[in-house]
């Protein structure tokens, strides 16, 4: 690693740890990315930035909203310039939920039904299936509710191309998630076939069975388990918990 890129690194990790959250430090991450050294400083500073996200949520549970808000984009940006999709989608996830349990007092905070579509949509381009349906929900539950109180908002005929559409995106991805798992499982038991004893496999057996049944069901309920409502997207290596297949 170059002197000039070790000097910057040290300088992110202040201004992260000085908790000071400006265009200044985006502009550092954006350099250090951009240097020849980023494969050897790209897996650790993902990691720092994980590990300082935790502490920043927790530091900021009693304080203003703004603050949180203003923070959390700041941590979605950050994780997009380090190219660590997971973390910034759930980080993103974690924003539009906090604006919409916080929109019935504030109602500037409202999130609309294409917010959410748009984050399923995303969701769904980067395999997170799971993430994506509960993201459905939100959008159909936000548009049917915006809906009923303002009749002008779209004409009837528009409204049912929209829930329409919502529905297709949700069931596409309620299947996506159910495949996925059943996948997996298989493959975990195809994998252990030649290590373990014959009562392994008719447990795993009954448990392939039972979760290949469960893929005629929506999926279980949220993909997002963790400490502080902090939301997570995939179940392997996450910041904030463990997903819900």
């Amino acid at each position: 690693m170059s002197n000039s890129v070790a000097q910057q690194i040290s300088l992110l990790r202040s201004q992260i740890l000085a908790r000071r959250f400006d265009a200044a430090t985006l502009r550092i991450i954006e350099s250090v990315m951009a240097s020849k050294d980023v494969m050897e400083v790209r897996s650790s500073l993902r990691e720092f930035f994980r590990s300082e996200s935790m502490s920043i949520i927790r530091e900021n549970a009693d304080k203003p909203l703004d603050k949180k808000l203003l923070d959390l984009e700041f941590l979605v940006r950050s994780f997009a310039l380090l190219g660590d999709v997971e973390s910034c989608l759930a980080l993103r996830y974690e924003a539009l939920l906090l604006r919409d349990f916080k929109s019935s007092s504030h109602q500037w905070l409202k999130v609309s039904y294409t917010e959410w579509l748009n984050f399923a949509e995303q969701s769904l381009d980067y395999g997170f299936h799971s993430v994506a349906r509960k993201a459905c929900e939100n959008a159909l539950s936000c548009f049917q509710k915006n809906s009923g109180t303002d009749a002008k908002t779209v004409e009837s005929s528009e409204s049912s191309e929209v829930i329409e559409k919502i529905k297709r995106l949700q069931d596409y991805a309620t299947t996506s998630a159910a495949s996925h798992s059943v996948q997996a499982l298989a493959a975990e038991y195809t994998k252990s076939k030649l290590m373990l004893p014959m009562q392994y496999f008719a447990g795993r057996d009954r448990q392939y069975r039972r979760v290949r049944d469960q893929s005629q069901q929506p999926a279980a309920n949220g993909t997002f388990d963790t400490c502080s409502t902090v939301r997570t997207v995939k179940g392997t290596t996450d910041i904030h918990g463990v997903e819900t297949l």
